[in-house]
């Protein structure tokens, strides 16, 4: 017999705000900056694997998002966020990462429901997207192996145009994902730029997505 379950109800909502690099910039100021998130563990750094991730951390930041895929994890107390390049992850540690991101799952789940964001990626052909939308599949089906119900996903510039680096910082008291992300050389603000870069455009019922024009 087949029993199918409503997803829980998430007492909290994220806000998934496009800001300009200014405004990324101010909010990472009064976070102490860069190298104070680093100093604290909340920071998702490179080789853009699973081991250098944010692990059950009250805010997140990383940066340099092209081909690579972000997922971030939330409680509404704790989170934790990796960055993941496609390559690496699918070639050398595939097993761990899913190990990680599951693990991970687990240690989060006691608070409460959860849910995440997926974002980056590279859709276009240019000899990489084929790795960059296997991880993207690969990061989904952990996640809903897991139980996570409540996913957005924000994936895959559509273009060599649209490539631009994307940094995303999670802020607490907020519970704001701040993205800053550059397409055509400018940033993206607008829904419609939103739309126009990215493939998937996808948020969660608890989430609420807002451009800054």
């Amino acid at each position: 017999m087949n029993i199918s379950h409503a997803p829980s109800p998430v007492k909290f909502s994220s806000r998934l705000k496009f800001v300009s690099e200014d405004d990324f910039d101010e909010q990472l100021w009064e976070k102490d900056g860069k190298e104070a998130m680093i100093a604290r563990g909340e920071y998702a750094h490179y080789p853009w694997e699973i081991e250098s991730r944010v692990k059950l951390k009250p805010e997140a930041l990383t940066d340099d998002i092209y081909d690579c895929s972000t997922v971030s994890v939330d409680n509404g107390e704790a989170l934790s966020s990796a960055h993941l390049h496609p390559g690496r992850t699918l070639s050398r540690h595939a097993q761990k990462t899913q190990e990680g991101l599951a693990s991970d799952v687990s240690d989060l789940s006691g608070k409460g429901p959860l849910h995440a964001l997926v974002l980056g990626g590279r859709a276009y052909k240019d000899g990489k997207e084929v790795a960059s939308r296997n991880l993207f599949h690969m990061i989904l089906g952990v996640l809903q192996h897991s139980g996570v119900q409540q996913i957005s996903t924000i994936w895959g510039r559509k273009s060599l145009q649209d490539d631009g680096p994307i940094r995303q910082l999670y802020d607490r008291a907020s519970d704001t994902w701040f993205i800053h992300a550059i397409s055509r050389g400018r940033d993206v603000l607008s829904r419609k730029d939103i739309d126009r870069t990215f493939e998937i455009v996808d948020i969660a019922p608890c989430d609420s997505l807002e451009p800054s024009a």
